[in-house]
């Protein structure tokens, strides 16, 4: 998945973040090198996904480059505003291609030596014996992305559009598939090679087949409204996700994806293996769990800030937050008390396996400076200390090895 500012990478085994600005990216086998083209002419390269250059090409161009692919004689070719095109043998050296166009080219397919970028009102240019001509698409909209399956160029764009387009371009028909959405990104599934999913707007994913069977398209509920730009299949885990702005979905099969994660920005406060399940509680009544290798967000009905979360046999799960505690038996369904401690910002909870009661801490709230109480079910409270001058953020249990008595 990249996007600007940020790309999260999978190495087969992890996910991880990358710092780096792009657009899109391609790995050339030849020069076992990834490329990732981004705006203003720049051009990133790494042999590991970890390790990053980026270089300016401004000389060349100076343009934003959206989409970079490669062709089957290992040439590079970067599209992107102004009707860019840039191409390059060795990922150092690039000279760009004139395309005819001014309007801004979206996204690049490939067949063999050849390929189609496709843009803004409908352009499309091919490229074959080194020159570039304009297309008549028949469409006015968009084109988002395009991608060379089953002997044809698959195109989409806006308003649900979607063109089939033979190998020389000679033809071109609109599909119809059953969406007015925008469409931005075509995935060929990698496990099942005849099915291929079109992406886009308000969650929507569209199932097809690669030889554009009439008719045989089916939609795939997301219960998301996000768009969504990206798709793929972990043979490791046996799981599809797809991805887009501020959401990643995930399952083991197409018509059971769920959300494993969701919205921009996030402020998790404490994580905590438990019974060798991870839980990561934060902002927001944020509740994500991860189990088999997958991340899941666990509805918490509450949108206040969560802060520890802690499991004791017998009594289950305890999570405390801002004038709240969550408790649950298995960890997925949770009841909410939010009178007892209303108006505490709690911090921290422990507990005492001597005398069986909760300690929890609280930080500044309303005047107040930090607290220290305890409950034995969060039925009552009592408070024991309170620091006039500093917060408290964190209470731990300690038992002593030695001796029966126990600190906090």
């Amino acid at each position: 998945v990249v996007s600007e500012n940020t790309s999260l990478m999978y190495d087969g085994e992890r996910f991880y973040g990358v710092q780096i600005v792009g657009n899109a990216m391609i790995y050339s086998a030849n020069l076992q090198t990834y490329f990732i083209c981004g705006n203003k002419g720049t051009i990133s390269k790494s042999t590991d996904l970890k390790n990053w250059t980026t270089s300016s090409i401004s000389a060349v161009i100076q343009k934003d480059l959206l989409d970079i692919n490669i062709a089957s004689d290992n040439t590079i070719f970067a599209v992107g505003t102004g009707g860019a095109i840039i191409k390059s043998s060795d990922g150092n050296t690039w000279s760009t291609i004139e395309s005819n166009t001014q309007e801004t080219l979206n996204a690049i397919g490939i067949f063999y030596q050849n390929f189609v970028a496709v843009g803004n009102n409908g352009v499309i240019v091919y490229y074959t014996n080194n020159a570039c001509t304009l297309i008549s698409s028949g469409v006015s909209v968009n084109l988002n992305d395009v991608m060379y399956i089953g002997f044809y160029f698959k195109i989409v764009g806006n308003e649900g559009v979607v063109l089939s387009a033979s190998s020389t371009l000679s033809r071109i028909d609109v599909v119809d598939i059953g969406t007015t959405e925008d469409l931005f990104r075509i995935y060929v599934d990698t496990n099942i090679e005849t099915n291929v999913y079109y992406l886009g707007a308000n969650g929507t994913i569209i199932k097809g087949h690669t030889s554009f069977i009439a008719g045989d398209y089916t939609p795939i509920e997301t219960s998301v409204t996000n768009t969504l730009k990206a798709g793929g299949y972990s043979v490791k885990l046996n799981t599809y996700f797809f991805g887009g702005i501020g959401v990643i979905l995930g399952g083991y099969n197409d018509t059971e994806l769920t959300s494993i994660l969701q919205g921009e920005n996030y402020n998790f406060n404490d994580i905590q293996n438990i019974n060798d399940i991870l839980y990561c509680v934060g902002d927001n009544g944020l509740i994500y769990k991860r189990e088999n290798e997958l991340w899941q967000k666990i509805a918490s009905g509450t949108e206040a800030n969560l802060t520890a979360i802690i499991y004791v046999e017998e009594k289950g799960f305890i999570i405390v937050g801002q004038g709240v505690v969550l408790s649950s038996q298995d960890g997925n369904l949770w009841s909410i008390n939010d009178t007892l401690f209303q108006g505490l910002y709690l911090t921290s909870v422990a507990y005492s396996s001597k005398d069986e009661n909760f300690y929890i801490t609280t930080k500044n709230t309303s005047g107040q400076y930090g607290q220290v109480y305890k409950t034995e079910n969060f039925e009552s409270k009592t408070l024991l200390y309170t620091n006039s001058k500093s917060n408290f953020l964190k209470i731990v249990y300690l038992r002593h090895a030695t001796e029966s008595d126990s600190d906090y």
